[in-house]
């Protein structure tokens, strides 16, 4: 027989049929047996409960966003840094660095030596020149006024760190 005619439809109908007729008599002796209770007994439908929304977690994008966008807000890396103090997370000198403590190389009597040094300068601009006593150079010997210019721009330039180092310390 060929199921390619109508004779060959016939017989895989017949087939069909045949076949969900046992399937059935097999699920019924299943159902009835006795392993179907004890196995019925171990199974456990879990059905899932309605979750309240959570909240979202706030991300540097959406602070970003919130901020003006790029451009206008820097990412912040250290905030999530786990320290003692939560100061230190954006100091900008740290504490160790280079397995060395910063701080140890700080002078503790820095700022009476700054005010020292900021009396000084007030003196010398009074004076508008240094004393010839206070002033050595080899070599070419300045004019007065050439030597007070040297001091006096040595001086800026000293002292603008200073207060730069300044601040620096007063800020920690």
């Amino acid at each position: 027989m060929s199921t390619l005619t109508e004779e060959g439809a016939r017989v895989i109908a017949v087939k069909n049929a045949a076949c969900e007729r046992l399937l059935n008599k097999r699920v019924e002796i299943n159902v009835k047996s006795k392993k179907t209770n004890e196995c019925l007994n171990r199974f456990h439908v879990a059905v899932p409960l309605e979750v309240a929304e959570q909240e979202k977690r706030k991300t540097e994008k959406d602070s970003e966003n919130k901020n003006g966008g790029a451009g206008f807000y820097e990412w912040s890396l250290r905030k999530n840094y786990v320290l003692a103090i939560d100061d230190w997370k954006e100091d900008v000198l740290p504490q160790i660095s280079d397995e060395h403590n910063v701080y140890g190389f700080i002078d503790s009597d820095i700022l009476k030596k700054i005010k020292e040094l900021e009396r000084e300068h007030g003196n010398w601009n009074k004076r508008g020149r240094v004393d010839d006593d206070d002033f050595e150079i080899e070599g070419n010997e300045l004019n007065p006024e050439q030597q007070g210019t040297l001091i006096y721009a040595f001086e800026g330039y000293l002292l603008s760190s200073l207060a730069a180092f300044k601040s620096f310390v007063l800020s920690k």
